[in-house]
């Protein structure tokens, strides 16, 4: 259904990224986010809600064969309520726990994730769907490579 050089484009933005945080050795200090543990790890496991939701409507066959698994990809797949909650749960808890960034920021990374809800949950063009994946990707990307820092504080901000 989609093309292989999307899915490489977006490695290609993840591997610059990386390589970028590696070379300075350090965050974008004035902008970036320290989290705690508990918080590095409640993001991670929305990012993971997030690619599952993707995984299950753009690549069913590497869902995991496990029932209970397979049945939620299912009800992804059909765009009805379990697919919403699949989707705004994990976006919305992502902004919260990133609500530490620079405002600026935030507010780019909710667009972002707004559209892609909003050109997967109503009638819009694959492509504009995956033009806004590719953004909101490639936005959470920069920003978990650049603006993330794991520190002993959580951010009360």
């Amino acid at each position: 259904m989609v093309a292989w050089p999307f899915w490489a484009s977006l490695l290609v933005v993840f591997g610059i990224a990386v390589a970028w945080r590696l070379r300075r050795g350090s965050t974008l200090e004035s902008h970036a986010v320290r989290l705690a543990w508990p918080e590095l790890s409640i993001g991670a496991l929305a990012l993971l809600g997030l690619a599952f939701h993707c995984l299950a409507m753009f690549l069913p066959p590497l869902v995991p064969p496990i029932q209970a698994v397979q049945g939620l990809a299912g009800a992804i797949v059909e765009l009805g309520v379990i697919s919403q909650i699949a989707y705004w749960l994990p976006a919305v808890v992502l902004l919260v726990v990133l609500r530490g960034i620079g405002w600026p920021i935030l507010v780019a990374l909710a667009v972002a994730l707004l559209a892609v809800g909003a050109t997967m949950f109503w009638p819009f063009p694959l492509g504009i769907h995956l033009v806004t994946i590719f953004a909101a990707t490639s936005l959470v990307i920069v920003i978990a490579t650049q603006l993330v820092s794991l520190g002993a504080e959580v951010v009360t901000a």
